[in-house]
């Protein structure tokens, strides 16, 4: 009687607590009754709900947005409560009952606030809540629905068995004494003599008709005899079974091997190591006094086609290259560049360069150590005579795939509509508007110390120029590599006399963020959009990493 009261009185608490329904737009959600519909200080709000100064509110957004860029929209908005000194929790996700991925955060102020964003049934919304904890705004996130549809939970997890240990009898140990009726002799032998003596002997020595001073004669011999070896650690033992274990390995690796292979000296290879950690912290040193450069200040009135600056957000992928861009007047465009090759030609580069350095610095182990063990392998003898030919294979394939695919850099508005697009060609590429004419040709001049591009209009004329104000930063990534340099070139746009009209900004903070900037006084030489095409195609298609990554 007093189970089924408890399971009553918490069902009627959760009935109290999700009694009432509210309506945003086309879904609906249960939540707690006495909130009060209020409106909304957002034109855009749908829903602005309010209990005893906590608030819960809907803001309907224009463009239909994916995952990618509602966790970018979010992290802006993160960025500029840090900005006012707030401090927001990590970027968080929940589910809206399995159907839609919720992305929110929570920071403190004089209550807990929630601020998130959503897509739901082809809608995206902006969710902000204040005096709700987390594990409410996860509950009302959870029960979003259409009207009339009924949510089905899951059902809970079976409990599994679980086995129960049964005990195993103790051997039992019969011990016998053995005595003289002259002269008592007490025998001890120690671990090893116990260890020693097998059951066939003393089944022997039970049946046979031995004289007890015999018995004990053979086995003061044995002891004495025990006391005389070398005592050897167990550690020392193993030690010694794995090394002749391994030796034997590596002898009949060596029998077997079909084209006999040696490593790269193991010296050679760790201060090879070494010098590129030196020489990788001395650059990464160097290129943080390197900054962005200024630009005047923009006008206070500006025409609406003057769009800079573009706020830029890159995600690299191993088949592509994305992007967010955002106008000054909040427009929302995307850029891809693909290159589906790259992810076949890095692993083919990345597997030969990390065989050989594991094989070389294996020799500290063992001489012949790596050899031994990938020829312990099924065909391991065939593996390490050719053990570079599949990762050659799988960059010749690349290579190929290269040439089949038809690069290019491809800028759409929030509605996925084509505005341009940049295909490249040999030592330049061009820019087309989105009926496909051609507006602009960038041409690459000069070498790897002064790297420049000219870009070029219709009527065949230099219009401005690209420079790399810092060219030692992109040979130092050619030769390191990325992954621990951390680097990235910074571009300017010149006109005649070396004049900076326009520069790539680098987000600091984050090595996939830029800015594109442009003096208000030349804004009119190109469309911005083209602008932007351009230094977007140059970062893709050049991109700071290294040369063995073509």
């Amino acid at each position: 009687m007093k189970k089924i009261f408890i399971f009553l009185t918490f069902l009627l608490i959760n009935i109290g607590l999700f009694s009432y329904e509210y309506k945003v737009d086309s879904f609906v959600f249960d939540f707690a009754d006495g909130w009060n519909v209020i409106k909304g200080d957002d034109p855009q709000s749908v829903l602005k709900i309010e209990k005893d100064g906590s608030t819960v509110e809907f803001i309907k957004l224009e463009d239909e947005l994916s995952d990618f860029y509602l966790n970018s929209r979010l992290a802006e908005q993160r960025e500029a409560l840090i900005n006012k000194g707030f401090k927001p929790s990590d970027i968080k996700s929940t589910t809206i009952h399995y159907a839609a991925k919720f992305y929110y955060f929570v920071y403190p102020d004089k209550k807990i606030n929630t601020v998130g964003l959503f897509t739901y049934q082809g809608v995206t919304y902006n969710f902000l809540s204040s005096g709700l904890d987390e594990g409410d705004v996860k509950k009302l996130i959870f029960n979003f629905k259409k009207p009339g549809e009924k949510i089905e939970l899951p059902p809970p997890p079976k409990p599994k068995p679980i086995a129960k240990k049964v005990k195993k009898p103790e051997p039992k140990v019969q011990y016998i004494s053995i005595t003289e009726s002259t002269e008592p002799a007490i025998v001890e032998p120690s671990t090893e003599t116990v260890v020693n003596v097998s059951s066939a002997s003393i089944s022997t020595v039970t049946e046979s008709n031995v004289s007890i001073s015999t018995i004990i004669t053979s086995t003061e011999a044995v002891t004495e005899a025990l006391k005389e070896q070398p005592k050897e650690s167990v550690q020392s033992l193993i030690l010694s079974r794995i090394n002749s274990s391994i030796e034997n390995a590596i002898n009949q690796s060596t029998d077997k091997q079909i084209i006999k292979r040696t490593p790269i000296n193991k010296y050679f290879m760790l201060v090879l190591l070494i010098l590129y950690v030196i020489t990788t912290i001395y650059f990464k040193s160097r290129f943080s006094k390197y900054s962005n450069p200024r630009i005047k200040p923009y006008p206070k009135e500006m025409p609406p086609d003057f769009i800079f600056p573009f706020i830029i957000t890159r995600l690299v992928t191993s088949s592509e290259t994305m992007s967010q861009i955002i106008t000054r007047n909040n427009q929302f465009l995307s850029s891809h560049f693909n290159h589906e090759y790259k992810k076949y030609y890095k692993w083919g580069v990345i597997g030969i360069v990390v065989v050989h350095i594991v094989w070389s610095l294996g020799e500290f182990v063992k001489e012949g150590f790596f050899a031994a063990a990938v020829s312990s392998l099924p065909l391991g003898n065939y593996i390490i005579s050719f053990i570079e030919l599949p990762f050659i294979a799988i960059i010749i394939y690349s290579v190929v795939l290269k040439k089949r695919e038809k690069q290019k850099l491809v800028i759409s508005d929030s509605q996925t509509n084509t505005i341009c697009e940049v295909v490249g060609e040999k030592n330049s590429f061009v820019t087309k508007d989105n009926k496909g004419r051609d507006v602009l040709k960038v041409r690459k001049i000069g070498s790897y110390f002064k790297r420049q591009w000219e870009c070029i209009n219709e009527d065949d004329s230099v219009i401005f120029t690209i420079k790399d104000d810092h060219p030692d930063i992109w040979l130092a990534v050619k030769l390191l590599g990325n992954k621990l340099l951390r680097s990235r070139s910074y571009y300017s746009i010149y006109v005649e006399n070396d004049k900076r009209i326009g520069f790539l900004f680098l987000d600091q903070n984050s090595i996939n963020g830029y800015q594109v900037h442009f003096d208000y006084d030349y804004f009119r030489l190109a469309n911005p959009v083209h602008v932007v095409s351009i230094f977007l195609y140059i970062i893709s298609n050049e991109r700071e990493e290294n040369i063995l990554f073509i």
